[in-house]
């Protein structure tokens, strides 16, 4: 997956509501790669990021992946 015609479609997401706040408080540990806003690696982005896909697929919060082959 390199090169510059590569493009990150979501095809995958996974419902993370039971496991946001964890993921915050996990954050805490790296406060020095942490950014104020508008930066990527602000909360505030992480959160509406979130939000925004959770909004993709019909939960408060979501992750989107994508998922290139299923191994069952």
């Amino acid at each position: 997956m390199s090169g510059s015609n590569f493009v990150f479609q979501l095809n995958w997401f996974e419902d993370v509501v039971k496991t946001f706040d964890f993921k915050i408080k996990a954050l805490d540990c790296y406060q020095s790669e942490m950014r104020e806003w508008p930066h990527p690696r602000s909360l505030n982005n992480i959160k509406n990021l979130a939000q925004y896909r959770g909004s993709m697929v019909g939960c408060e919060f979501a992750e989107g992946f994508m998922l290139l082959r299923i191994i069952q």
